[in-house]
């Protein structure tokens, strides 16, 4: 029995063996929604949905002591139980497909749930395991996902990419496309299972779900048809392409026995589900899938004003206070930051002790007496009385060493190793399955909601905890990882309202674990206005852009072209105003409040539009780089010059047809030219130097009766 389901531009191709566990038999893009078809009837073959000459299980399971049916396997593949795996049942609608099966020998029943996001251009997958058997099995892997379907022939394999998202602290969604060859991955010509001993793999360890790599990868054809995936786990997670050949294999998990010393003891009865996967796929490209899981972001995020509205956000942290905050100095800083044009106010690390060496003091949340005489409540309602919503920084999962929450609370409070509180840089990770770390949690922050009305929460978390606790050590980090969630969802229920930022030492867990609950993500800690620039033209790659925090920090002994270069960082997503605005000269002021005005006159554009790289996703050392972001009217372009000389480039947009180009933000005139065949050409001057253009329809433009001026609205909205 064949099954395709095609919800969408994205669907899924299945055989259901009389003898045999569930095969995948292509993910890809297919002409428009068909309806799901049973008894045998071969669907329509679409751009870029194949059959795999070699079909995948489905699912890949694996219990403790499971091998492999072939012994040379190194991927996630042909276990023991897997193989064990019959049909039991299947629901298919337009919008959703299950898929039922049984491992007759365990009684372990395993779900497969899909659902179709972004109209259709998104699938949405998670297993679920049910023990239905009378004894405890210990899982070692359990399959989210999996892609095939990829390859035809040889000259697939020679021309294929693999898309992979690298991450460091300050060096943020640096994207590479690597041939297969390059990742390890050749067709050695030996047909079925033979190849599964070479993988090429990306594997996120610890708290830090982006520590080394985004939980992302994609894979792109010759002919334009490209995959994206996300593993949404806010703790580790596994993906690996494989050769199964003739064609290749991708499979997503949350964490493994292999990678993460993971194990799941599954009772009778007990019930364990995967880390949700989500997979794009397109005929028009790599980037056009991030396109795709953009949407897919939107979709499956809580719903939130703040990111409707996109208001102004003042930290005083990024090269002004750095964790030295006073009430003197939070004066000044908040009386610049209103003249600036900013809504919330945040006061950053610090405040909580009277020693400028803060580091292992964190977890009490205490205001500090010496550096806040007259309370922390008054500095709050200077920021109120200024117009402005304040804000506090706290790092939840950890307690500094010295703090007296490390005496207080329960020793199984803590991660432990070897009878031993782990310890990462003087802190101590917090063990949120224990119901006294939730406790201690809650009564600080509801204390400092009520005490000192924030309405503004940055949650940082600045140290890669390891996994811990007895010898399942993954157990524990995918335990407490879990408990985050559902300690944020009741924090989110009793303050619906609250802002929260999702901070890692920057962008060192950006995962939509997080992000689909919290409604803003830190992008980087990098201090340098020229190295953000690379960050921010990338960050949409990852992160919805009305959720990614982007640092323009002025200064007062910069050019008028790095003033203006560090704001255009921050206009085509969400402004993180930092820097020493009380110091800057009055020139200097009046570029930063035209910046602020510009961006309240597009904000309301950037929550529709979609991402996009006119020159390509951005290398690390690249002189050039672009930010496109098309939507219903029109198109925002952010062009940055970081090159010695000046740079004429061609910019291919996705608008066509007759428009009118405007500068947003500097307001000295950058020469451009617009093609109607979609080509925008900008003429940079030396660096560094950057400019945000709008390139907006004459029809559009005709309709509202006047073209605006660089400094008025764009439409309705701000």
């Amino acid at each position: 029995m064949i099954i395709c389901w095609n919800p969408g531009p994205t669907g899924l191709r299945l055989e259901i063996p009389e003898d045999g566990p569930v095969r995948l038999l292509g993910v890809g893009p297919e002409p428009g929604p068909q309806p799901a078809q049973e008894g045998g009837r071969q669907p329509a073959q679409g751009a870029g949905l194949h059959s795999a000459a070699a079909p995948v299980r489905l699912v890949e399971i694996a219990l403790s002591a499971d091998g492999h049916v072939v012994p040379t396997h190194a991927a996630h593949a042909d276990y023991l139980t897997s193989q064990r795996l019959r049909h039991v049942s299947h629901d298919a609608t337009d919008d959703a497909l299950t898929v039922v099966q049984e491992d007759p020998r365990t009684g372990l029943r395993v779900t497969v749930l899909v659902k179709a996001t972004a109209s259709g251009r998104v699938i949405h997958q998670q297993t679920v395991i049910t023990n239905g058997g009378s004894a405890p099995q210990t899982l070692a892997y359990v399959s989210s996902a999996a892609i095939t379907g990829v390859l035809h022939d040889e000259a697939g394999w020679r021309d294929a990419r693999a898309h992979t998202g690298y991450n460091a602290w300050s060096g943020e969604f640096r994207w590479r496309a690597l041939s297969l060859e390059d990742v390890g991955l050749v067709n050695t010509g030996y047909p079925g299972s033979t190849g599964l001993n070479a993988r090429f793999a990306q594997t996120g360890r610890g708290s830090w779900s982006s520590g080394d790599a985004l939980p992302m990868g994609g894979l792109s054809r010759a002919d334009g048809v490209a995959w994206a995936w996300q593993v949404e786990n806010n703790g580790p997670w596994h993906w690996e392409i494989s050769a199964q050949e003739p064609d290749l294999v991708v499979r997503m998990s949350g964490p493994t026995r292999d990678e993460h010393s993971w194990c799941w003891e599954l009772e009778p009865g007990a019930q364990y589900s995967t880390a949700p996967v989500a997979i794009a796929c397109s005929a028009d490209g790599f980037e056009d899938a991030l396109r795709a899981l953009t949407e897919h972001r939107r979709a499956i995020r809580r719903p939130n004003a703040d990111d409707e509205n996109l208001p102004v956000i003042f930290n005083d942290y990024m090269n002004a206070l750095m964790g030295d905050p006073t009430t003197q100095r939070e004066h000044t800083l908040i009386e610049a930051a209103a003249q600036a044009g900013a809504e919330y106010f945040v006061v950053d690390c610090g405040w909580y002790t009277d020693e400028k060496d803060w580091w292992d003091l964190v977890g009490d949340w205490q205001e500090s007496p010496r550096r806040f005489p007259g309370g922390l409540r008054e500095v709050m309602d200077d920021v109120r009385a200024h117009g402005m919503v304040p804000g506090l920084w706290l790092d939840p999962e950890v307690i500094g060493k010295r703090s007296a929450a490390a005496r207080t609370l329960p020793e199984d409070a803590f991660f432990h190793r070897d009878d031993t509180r782990i310890v990462e840089k003087d802190r101590f990770q917090l063990d949120l399955r224990h119901p006294a770390a939730i406790a201690h949690l809650d009564a600080a922050i509801d204390r400092i909601v009520d005490v000192y009305g924030v309405g503004y929460l940055k949650f940082d978390h600045n140290i890669n905890a390891a996994p811990g606790t007895g010898e399942r050590v993954g157990e524990a980090m995918d335990g407490h990882t879990r408990a985050l969630s559902e300690w944020l969802d009741s924090l989110l229920e009793r303050h619906p309202d609250l802002v929260i930022e999702n901070c890692s030492s920057g962008g060192m867990r950006v995962d939509y674990a997080q992000l689909s609950r919290l409604s803003i993500q830190s992008t980087s800690d990098q201090q340098s206005p020229l190295l953000t620039a690379t960050i921010a033209a990338a960050a949409p790659s990852a992160v919805a852009p009305e959720q990614a925090a982007v640092w323009a920090y002025p200064q007062p002994g910069m050019s008028r072209g790095l003033l203006e270069f560090t704001l255009v960082n921050a206009l085509m997503q969400r402004i993180h105003l930092s820097g020493h605005l009380d110091d800057v000269d009055p020139e200097q002021a009046r570029i930063v409040a035209d910046a602020i005005t510009a961006y309240k006159q597009i904000r309301h554009l950037i929550p529709v539009s979609l991402p996009s790289w006119p020159l390509g996703l951005p290398g690390w050392y690249d002189d050039v780089l672009a930010l496109a972001m098309d939507g219903p009217a029109g198109e925002l372009v952010s062009v940055w010059n970081r090159g010695d000389d000046a740079a004429r480039l061609q910019l291919p947009l996705r608008s066509r047809g007759a428009a009118e180009v405007r500068q947003v933000f500097p307001a000295g005139a950058v020469e451009h030219h617009w093609d109607e065949a979609g080509v925008l050409t900008v003429t940079m001057p030396a660096g560094p130097s950057a400019v945000v253009l709008k390139v907006s329809p004459a029809q559009r433009l005709r309709h509202q009766g006047h073209i605006p001026a660089c400094g008025q609205a764009w439409g309705t909205g701000g």
